[in-house]
């Protein structure tokens, strides 16, 4: 899990670094009902100026659509090759 969680923060600075604009808000969206660590992740991430909004989904299927029609930042379950092909 502090894996997991440590990827995630990097990814989110690095997503927050390659921002055009100032606004260093990111939402991911999230299939799991695991708040503890989400909150975990808003916390360490708010340290960076960085503004984490947790878009909860009750279908594994629809954070990819989220993602692929840029309704969220990231998808926290996911990997590349997997999205690649659910395009």
């Amino acid at each position: 899990m502090k894996r997991l969680i440590g990827l995630v923060i990097v990814a989110l600075v690095l997503l927050a670094a390659c921002g055009s604009n100032n606004d260093k808000k990111v939402t991911i969206g999230v299939a799991s009902n695991d708040t503890k660590a989400w909150e975990k992740v808003k916390e360490l991430a708010k340290k960076d100026d960085i503004d984490v909004e947790i878009k909860h989904f009750s279908d594994y299927n629809l954070p990819n659509k989220a993602l692929n029609d840029g309704d969220i930042d990231m998808n926290a379950f996911q990997h590349f090759a997997f999205l690649d092909q659910y395009k």
